[in-house]
């Protein structure tokens, strides 16, 4: 079983070395490393069913509930005990713990008096073994190279809104047996990744870790921006929870545009190898709550802010999922404490606090005063997004594209003769064959001795007299 090497340690990897690896691309790697999808669907089954059939308890309110009690228990035991190894042991176990649990709850949803404690077990041993299980995941993610972890997530969640579908379109019989397969599915997924992936490490031992202690507050404006909109959903909730309206046909549109998100991710990335930041997925999270509560204030008995809430809801999570595995790779944190901290402080925080406001506030449906305030808060958080900082210039850089130097061997002769034609200095011309190679501008710094600050100067420069904007435009000037 993989184990995440622990915090501190070559768990994660410097940005040329998950280039320099063997990326596996058949499509049986691509199914076992994707397997996250079958979790997704599980927790999405479980909750349609509770919630359906009113078996959540009050005490502990829903699954989501447990799983992030449980995920911040673990952390707290990695940073006290800083024990080492992964869970893997747990995996039987949690496989075994999610079969009973699917049969007991299918019983529950029969059942015409169900005893409150046998749903109450029911609930926290569900939610135990469901968070446990994205720990075990989110560590898996978190070391491999971040093109990998996009790769399988963005297909975990294509594969998942395909699978909800059929559990929403298929008879309840049906739905309970694919339930009882799925926990079964995300371990044989996650035992057999191992041998088709290797988590990748630092060659070099004084290449430090991005985040570590002392520094982690540089990611504070991030943190803020996700907690933000996190709240405005939760806000947004009541609304959809509300909608009694919302048939077989809403639901499926909704899987169908998750569905086409991450199938769009996957070409804009992968298949015509443009970047991917951090910026550019929140604008389109930007965009979908905003119109979700521009639609629920001004139209508030329709279809669309339901459909608008759950695309608004994924967009988040498989943008901060993806987001934590990045801060993971790069701190020395251990993965487990990297997700619940980061991933559940900003996402479940959000949620609580949302849900606090909304219970304060007596809000049950958004008047367009609310809306208007909600809107202008989100719009004030995306203002504060610098893409010139270099905190988060840094997300995600690994997604931009990469020239491979086997497949553009004059890299240096072309980049020498277009630094010619705009006269670029010979510090700013390594620096440009540096950046065309794909290195990083943390590497660039390291192998040429210069700050950060410096070659993001030298980057601004050589930017401006090459007529380019972007790293993308500068890799497409080269290879030209």
């Amino acid at each position: 079983m993989i184990a995440p090497t622990d915090a501190g340690t070559d768990r994660s990897p410097g940005p040329e070395v998950g280039r320099a690896r063997l990326v596996p691309s058949s499509l049986r790697d691509l199914a076992v490393c994707s397997g996250l999808w079958s979790l997704f669907c599980w927790v999405y089954w479980f909750n349609g069913l509770v919630s359906s059939s009113q078996l959540a308890p009050p005490l502990f309110g829903n699954l989501a509930n447990v799983m992030f009690a449980a995920q911040m228990l673990i952390a707290v035991l990695w940073l006290v005990l800083k024990p080492k190894g992964d869970l893997a042991f747990l995996d039987k176990a949690l496989t075994i713990g999610m079969v009973v649990c699917t049969a007991s709850t299918s019983l529950l949803a029969f059942s015409a008096e169900a005893p409150a404690a046998w749903a109450a077990g029911n609930l926290v041993l569900s939610g135990a073994c469901a968070g446990v299980g994205y720990m075990r995941w989110a560590a898996f993610y978190s070391s491999l190279g971040i093109r990998d972890a996009a790769k399988y997530l963005f297909t975990a969640y294509l594969v998942s809104a395909i699978v909800k579908t059929a559990l929403d379109i298929a008879p309840d019989v049906f739905g309970d047996i694919l339930a009882v397969a799925l926990p079964i599915v995300s371990y044989l997924s996650l035992r057999k990744s191992s041998t088709v992936v290797s988590p990748v490490g630092h060659t070099d031992p004084s290449h430090e870790p991005v985040y570590r202690k002392g520094n982690y507050l540089v990611l504070g404006r991030v943190a803020l921006v996700v907690f933000t909109f996190c709240v405005a959903r939760r806000i947004l909730a009541p609304v959809a929870e509300a909608s009694t309206t919302t048939g077989l046909a809403g639901l499926v549109a909704t899987h169908f545009i998750e569905g086409g998100l991450a199938g769009c991710a996957i070409f804009w990335v992968f298949v015509s190898k443009r970047s991917l930041d951090f910026l550019q997925l929140w604008k389109l999270v930007f965009i979908v709550v905003t119109t979700a509560l521009t639609v629920a204030c001004l139209v508030p008995n329709v279809d669309w802010p339901v459909a608008l809430f759950e695309v608004s809801t994924t967009l988040i999570w498989m943008t901060v999922w993806l987001l934590t595995c990045d801060v993971a790779q790069h701190s020395d944190l251990h993965p487990f404490v990297a997700f619940a901290l980061f991933f559940n402080l900003m996402y479940m925080g959000g949620n609580y606090i949302g849900s606090l406001i909304c219970a304060v506030a007596g809000i049950e449906t958004l008047t367009p005063a609310t809306g208007l305030v909600l809107v202008w808060l989100l719009g004030i958080t995306m203002i504060s997004i610098n893409s010139q900082s270099h905190d988060i210039a840094r997300i995600f850089e690994d997604l931009h594209p990469h020239v491979e130097l086997d497949a553009f061997s004059s890299v240096d002769a072309r980049c020498n003769e277009l630094g010619a034609e705009a006269g670029l200095s010979a510090r700013e011309l390594e620096v440009f064959k540096l950046i065309a190679k794909g290195r990083s501008r943390a590497f660039i710094a390291e192998e040429l001795f210069l700050s950060e600050n410096t070659v993001r100067g030298h980057t601004s420069h050589l930017y401006a007299k090459l007529g380019v904007h972007s790293r993308d435009e500068l890799q497409r000037l080269v290879c030209k």
